[in-house]
């Protein structure tokens, strides 16, 4: 389990660098208008892709001999939290505010579950959120 979590750690610091140098819209998602969408979009499909790539890459380590079914939970919440924010990205590029609202919290909501999951098998880099 420990090689598991030193690997998966690695794929999510690896992440957070990357994603860390894609210019993020300023704006508090709750106080944006139709207007900010667009900047909105763009952050998400670039950060998007890069969160489904470190989740498969962490899906390719496999599941560990202890824990498996915590760390099965932890990859479904982790694609949970991913499409959520594939469905925010959509809805800002649609200028959907209503949309990219619902999808946003419930990506919030999914981003918090995949942490506290994290957080419980002993993952510290994967269990800062998105």
């Amino acid at each position: 389990m420990s090689q598991f979590i030193s690997r998966a750690d690695a794929i999510c610091k690896q992440l957070l660098d990357s994603a860390g140098r894609v210019p993020m819209p300023s704006a508090d998602p709750e106080a944006l208008s139709a207007g900010d969408l667009p900047g909105v979009s763009t952050y998400l499909n670039a950060v998007v892709p890069l969160a489904k790539r470190a989740l498969a890459r962490i899906g390719a380590l496999g599941e560990p001999a202890t824990n498996s079914g915590a760390v099965r939970r932890l990859l479904d919440q982790l694609h949970a939290s991913a499409n959520s924010e594939a469905d925010a990205a959509r809805a800002a590029g649609r200028g959907d505010l209503a949309g990219f609202r619902v999808a946003f919290h419930k990506a919030e909501a999914d981003n918090q579950a995949a942490a506290d999951q994290a957080h419980r098998l002993g993952l510290q880099v994967c269990g800062q959120g998105g």
